[in-house]
């Protein structure tokens, strides 16, 4: 099975997409078996929630907004530095292509 540090083995920093709920427990249930922390150093609960993560070297992990998830999809390529965009659920899948190459989310917006 494949390891969450090893996303961020030889990069500083990947965000992760989290696609259902179920998704997101497996992917919080790992990262607290292999000694990910929060940002901040605090420990991450299991009832942590969220679609949107950046998973860094140092073992941290942090919400990432919507909008700059979105945003990234714009600059891939242009901005250097721009952080690679995981699709976890392929990921733990064993995928071979688990790089999400469109933003999966859609806005609504209503008057």
């Amino acid at each position: 099975m494949r390891q969450i540090k090893d996303l961020v083995q030889d990069k500083e920093k990947v965000w992760v997409y989290l696609s259902t709920d179920e998704v997101a427990h497996g992917f919080i249930t790992k990262a607290i078996s292999e000694g990910f922390h929060w940002s901040n150093g605090e420990p991450i609960s299991e009832t942590t929630t969220g679609y949107l993560f950046g998973v860094h070297r140092d073992l941290s992990i942090a919400h990432l907004s919507m909008y700059i998830w979105c945003t990234a999809f714009q600059c891939h390529g242009k901005i250097p530095g721009t952080p690679m965009c995981i699709d976890y659920e392929k990921y733990a899948a064993g995928e071979l292509d688990y790089i999400c190459h469109e933003p999966h989310i859609k806005g609504v917006i209503t008057n």
